[in-house]
């Protein structure tokens, strides 16, 4: 099972946690805004160099930490779920828990609902992907963890009028949609029918598929 080994959230993300050790040894590999970094009892997010919240950014040589108010509570050490500390499979079971509260918590508090636009010139894949995003009420900003780097592309997928299998699975799978592909004859008429359905999970394959 893949997974995170330290996590928290911070500012209604959820970010991967390192230690400060971690971090120096390598900053290239680290300094992605999914990142924190724990000093003690304070964890910093990775940073835009723009962004002039608490955290760390990095300009080149020049690494910064900017310390947030002792009275947000959000970045303490504290937050911070460890999979990785655990003594028998009853705790790791809760921690992941906690870790998947965390992350619900994040996707039902948007801050921008995403509403794309449907064209008549979108192709059935399309429209229905475009009616199930609408129809969850979702920030999708809020899923870019989930897809990784490749995140401003698949987004961009949206202002288009049509999208390949895989990329549909791919995003269907999460947003958490299920997809289901049903063949039946076109009449009752039809040559060699088949006289039965077919019904099909086409988004119940365990990895992501590339695009």
């Amino acid at each position: 099972m893949a997974m995170n080994i330290k996590q928290t959230s911070i500012d209604g993300k959820l970010y991967n946690v390192v230690s400060y050790e971690e971090f120096c040894q390598n900053i290239e590999l680290n300094n992605n805004y999914s990142t924190a970094v724990q000093m003690n009892d304070t964890v910093y997010p990775v940073r835009s160099p723009l962004d002039r919240s608490p955290g760390v950014t990095i300009e080149g040589p020049i690494v910064t930490y900017r310390d947030p108010k002792s009275t947000d509570e959000q970045y303490q050490a504290s937050n911070v779920i460890d999979l990785s500390d655990v003594s028998n499979m009853g705790e790791l079971i809760k921690k992941q828990e906690a870790v998947h509260n965390m992350e619900q918590e994040i996707l039902t508090s948007p801050d921008n609902i995403t509403v794309p636009n449907i064209s008549s010139l979108d192709s059935p894949e399309m429209k229905g992907l475009k009616e199930a995003i609408i129809a969850k009420h979702i920030d999708f900003d809020k899923y870019a963890d989930r897809f990784g780097a490749n995140f401003a592309n698949d987004k961009r997928i949206l202002k288009t009028n049509s999208i390949t299998q895989k990329m549909l699975k791919r995003i269907l799978k999460n947003i958490d949609v299920k997809a289901t592909l049903i063949l039946e004859d076109a009449s009752p008429n039809v040559a060699n029918p088949m006289g039965k359905t077919i019904v099909i999970d086409i988004t119940e394959n365990g990895e992501n598929d590339e695009d």
